[in-house]
């Protein structure tokens, strides 16, 4: 798709955008917005790359489940 047609498309998007979608993408524009939870809420750039970090700390630390011993708690649980 050219750029040309991109622009045509976004701008169709735009025109019959709701409020609540016209809010979101001007959030994820504007706002460094990365994701969004299940319920909805935005997740920031800066907050993804500290969850991420503090994820692989804990990982390099030893703080992790394997899979061999999650499969045994889930057959615990039948």
């Amino acid at each position: 798709m050219s750029a040309s047609e991109l622009k045509e498309k976004l701008h169709r998007y735009i025109d019959g955008a709701s409020d609540e979608e016209l809010e979101k993408l001007n959030a994820y524009v504007e706002d460094d917005i990365v994701t969004y939870t299940i319920e909805g809420e935005p997740i920031m750039a800066e907050e993804f790359k500290k969850e991420a970090e503090g994820i692989l700390q804990r990982m390099e630390a030893g703080e992790y489940t394997k899979i061999q011993d999650l499969k045994k708690e889930m057959k615990m649980c039948n």
